[in-house]
């Protein structure tokens, strides 16, 4: 997705600008991605020195 958004905004500001509801809407998927997985990380880890079993 990210790389989609780099080619269209290297393609002019004309696209760039026409693909701006586009690029923040990737901006807050990536966001929300990367909370998630922090969140899944520190709850397995969490879970990992509870000493729980998997």
């Amino acid at each position: 997705m990210s790389v989609v958004g780099g080619e269209l905004v290297r393609r002019g500001s004309c696209i760039c600008s026409c693909v701006v509801g586009f690029g923040i809407w990737s901006r807050v998927w990536a966001v929300a991605v990367a909370v998630g997985v922090a969140f899944a990380l520190v709850l397995y880890m969490g879970w990992i020195s509870a000493g729980l079993p998997s």
